[in-house]
């Protein structure tokens, strides 16, 4: 969506889009196929917002990917719905790292916290004949790397539904380049459950799981 509220269709293709997630720069897009098992990789123009045919950054074998966010090294994490745990991939692609959750369909994905460095995981219990006893629930634990500042959408004064009193005042951290475009996926999406399998474990013990 251009700062006009004008909105320009710039994927198709896809099956069931969900992320997506931005590196830093705004120069990449990662956007899951979700049925698909797929993570793809998008080049994106940050003053245009065009977006290129894109690539297969990663694959998941089992449950589907969800929800991702990016951290500030470029690693993204992603949500396996339907395998109960969360990935995290190196900005090379390298699977690095898989957490366990208590949860059957970890979802949405957010870095944030005071210093960056909490990691929000919705889940759902949909579709479960019998949902355990967090499934459905907020979950937070702590990474080492912090996520970035939160980009802000920069509308033109006059766009309906701002108020304008504060429409020329800046919210958030802009993204890089001027366009102020907003790329997105329509709402309306799911996620195709798969069937889940068995889990990797972390390679590292000093998370903690809040709940």
């Amino acid at each position: 969506m251009d700062r006009d509220g004008t909105v320009t269709q710039v994927l198709d293709g896809l099956s069931v889009p969900n992320g997506p997630a931005f590196t830093a720069d705004g120069r990449t897009m990662y956007l899951a196929d979700s049925p698909l098992g797929r993570i793809l990789r998008h080049r994106v123009d940050p003053e245009t917002g065009d977006v290129d045919e894109g690539e297969v950054f990663a694959t998941v074998e089992s449950g589907s990917p969800d929800g991702m966010a990016v951290d500030q090294d470029g690693g993204l994490w992603s949500a396996a719905w339907g395998a109960g745990v969360l990935h995290h991939y190196r900005a090379d692609g390298r699977l690095d790292e898989v957490v366990p959750m208590p949860v059957r369909q970890p979802a949405g994905l957010r870095l944030g916290g005071a210093d960056g460095r909490t990691l929000f995981v919705t889940s759902a219990h949909i579709g479960l004949d019998e949902p355990g006893p967090l499934d459905g629930a907020l979950l937070r634990l702590r990474v080492a790397v912090p996520g970035p500042s939160a980009c802000a959408f920069r509308p033109d004064s006059g766009l309906v539904g701002q108020d304008e009193n504060t429409a020329d005042e800046p919210a958030g951290t802009p993204c890089a380049g001027e366009s102020g475009r907003l790329v997105g996926m329509p709402a309306g999406g799911g996620t195709a459950p798969r069937a889940p399998g068995p889990h990797g474990r972390s390679r590292r013990s000093h998370r903690s799981l809040d709940f």
